[in-house]
């Protein structure tokens, strides 16, 4: 026993390293579950368009579109957490048990986005009531995107602390078939002593993403039309493939350098 799980803590190694190689080994099967997941909001991509009125029922859809993004996002991490469990385990993958184990428990993972991103909510209502209403500050400036404001750094700030302090809330409820507010109390207390390891991780994650978006900004891509919304679409499923693994990377880490559990309720909860 090494001396990170006699202290009950995980290192940075166990969560990137993980979760790189889940993705790199189970790549079409992470792919396929985001995709499946992700089909009920193409039609609505195609519908909003790329510049729609800010006035007209297109131009709302397209402000409430940051609410079904997290929506499916949170949906696609219950549909992969038996997938990336079993995986983790070195059991045979099922992609198919996995989505359907996902969509059984798929309120319960929206309930804790809705609580988990409730600063995103109001944000994001106040812009589609009336853009005005929302509120405005001042752009931040460099290092970050033009008109990036200080509202912006408020609601990312409280996201990455919710990322950190209560990492695996999902997998907690589809495991041990906790409720909603169990499932975030339970996470709570699993990240104790291992959030530093979580930040480091959570940053190489971010300076991989970055160095990603200034190679692919440096390749012509439409970004208008029905040839944007697929490249925005696929890239949405590959961005998903991967930050659905790294909740659930934690999850598995933490659960046995804690308590050493076993792959039991697997079998009963993934079947």
């Amino acid at each position: 026993m090494t001396s990170a799980v006699r202290r009950g803590r995980i290192g940075v190694a166990a969560i990137f390293g993980g979760a790189l190689r889940v993705w790199i080994r189970a790549l079409p099967q992470l792919l396929f579950i985001a995709a499946v997941v992700h089909a009920p909001l193409v039609p609505l991509l195609f519908y909003v368009g790329s510049s729609p009125p800010p006035g007209s029922a297109r131009g709302v859809t397209g402000r409430a579109l940051p609410v079904f993004d997290f929506a499916v996002y949170a949906a696609t991490e219950a549909c992969a957490v038996g997938l990336v469990m079993r995986w983790l385990r070195g059991e045979p993958t099922r992609p198919m048990s996995s989505l359907r184990a996902g969509m059984r428990r798929v309120g319960t993972a929206l309930g804790i986005t809705a609580i988990l991103n409730a600063p995103n909510g109001v944000y994001t209502a106040l812009d589609v009531l009336s853009p005005e209403a929302r509120p405005r500050a001042a752009p931040v400036g460099f290092p970050f995107p033009a008109g990036f404001s200080g509202w912006d750094l408020v609601v990312t700030l409280f996201t990455l602390f919710v990322s950190i302090f209560l990492c695996g809330t999902i997998p907690v409820a589809l495991v041990e078939g906790r409720g909603v507010i169990a499932s975030i109390g339970r996470s709570w207390i699993l990240t104790r002593g291992s959030r530093l390891a979580i930040t480091g991780a959570y940053a190489g994650f971010f300076g991989v993403a970055i160095a990603a978006a200034f190679l692919l900004s440096v390749v012509p891509l439409p970004d208008a039309g029905a040839a944007g919304i697929v490249l925005d679409v696929v890239g949405d499923i590959v961005v998903a493939s991967f930050a659905c693994i790294v909740p659930i990377v934690v999850f598995h880490e933490l659960r046995e350098a804690k308590e050493g559990a076993g792959g039991e309720q697997l079998v009963t909860v993934f079947k």
